[in-house]
């Protein structure tokens, strides 16, 4: 249910049409998961989920704070470029 939320949301706000995840796409997003929690995630704070195997830990390169930010801004000012929204919220 939240994920259809989520999808008229984006829909709604960027005027893109939102698919839901068909099986491989939910692989896939498992797989990258696993591959995170095995990286950044050293010291588990609970139980996890059982998850399939991750990739290569070498895959991931991880940002500072600068270049984090700066790609998130990109991203959403990318999604939001047309709908009159002011990217001066800082």
């Amino acid at each position: 249910m939240g994920e259809i939320r989520n999808g008229a949301w984006i829909q709604t706000y960027t005027g893109k049409q939102f698919l839901t995840m068909d099986a491989r796409h939910e692989e896939v997003d498992m797989v990258l998961l696993a591959t995170e929690k095995a990286v950044l995630i050293r010291k588990q704070p609970a139980l996890w989920m059982k998850l399939p195997e991750p990739l290569d830990p070498k895959m991931i390169k991880c940002w500072g704070p600068e270049e984090a930010e700066k790609a998130f801004l990109d991203r959403f000012g990318g999604l939001f470029e047309n709908h009159n929204y002011s990217s001066d919220w800082r």
